[in-house]
């Protein structure tokens, strides 16, 4: 089953301050989560969750420095459309494409779906701190999988309410790299508020990316110190036990 609702730019500004203010209720069961993530630069992941749902989410333009991922997947979201989230056409013909944003960004689609046991809904959000006034809409994709929660804040531009429309977060996919995005010290202050058990930074300058005006992840990394873990490739598991040591940033080398 599928539901989606297009609200203009008015309406979303009009509603919400509602969203934010009242939890978003997915059903949950009670099993272990075991996650595979892998990010392909940018905003851009593989995402392998717990019901074994392949889910390609934010596909940069290869412009934007890093190679596109390969084979299929069982669904591509896409947050917004810029040109480093929304690069469709390397993708198998026929691939199923789910756009948080309509009319070309014009309009927000609230999505409600199941995928082979994997819940994805759709949060409504900015670009900006100006209500979209500057950058347009941004859509925060909520995976729930097995009980556990994994939230991709797109490219987020504003701070986030510690309980609202996001509910619980277990697993939380952050842009910490600043100017088109809320930068290191807007997300240190959203990790705090939510309260993940596990932080993926994203969306910050590495060698291969050709977004200039990104920052390095420096500052996140000397703002969660005790809490960052450097891992050693671009893909990572989580599992119940990560999900347990409470508040940990594991900061994953860039493909």
């Amino acid at each position: 089953m599928e539901r989606f609702i297009v609200m203009n730019k008015l309406q979303l500004a009009a509603c919400v301050t509602l969203l934010f203010s009242a939890f978003l209720v997915l059903p949950v069961q009670a099993a272990d989560a075991n996650w595979q993530l892998t990010w392909h630069g940018q905003a851009c992941f593989t995402i392998v969750t717990p019901d074994g749902v392949r889910i390609l989410i934010d596909p940069p333009d290869p412009s934007v420095g890093f190679p596109g991922p390969a084979g299929s997947f069982d669904v591509v979201l896409i947050s917004h459309e810029h040109f480093d989230h929304n690069y469709t056409a390397g993708l198998p013909k026929g691939q199923r494409v789910i756009r948080g944003l309509t009319d070309g960004g014009k309009h927000v689609s609230q999505v409600n779906i199941s995928v082979k046991g994997t819940q994805i809904t759709t949060v409504p959000s900015f670009h900006d701190k100006n209500k979209g006034k500057d950058r347009g809409l941004n859509t925060i994709f909520v995976v729930q999988s097995k009980g556990k929660r994994l939230v991709h804040l797109g490219d987020l531009g504003h701070t986030l309410t510690p309980s609202g429309a996001l509910g619980k977060v277990d697993i939380l996919l952050i842009p910490v790299g600043g100017f088109y995005t809320i930068d290191a010290t807007e997300a240190k202050e959203v990790v705090d508020a939510l309260k993940p058990g596990a932080v993926i930074p994203m969306h910050y300058k590495t060698p291969k990316s050709s977004v200039k005006e990104l920052s390095p992840p420096d500052k996140f990394e000397s703002l969660m110190a005790g809490r960052i873990v450097k891992v050693s490739t671009n893909s990572i598991p989580i599992d119940e036990k990560k999900l347990k040591e409470g508040t940990k940033a594991y900061l994953l080398s860039p493909p």
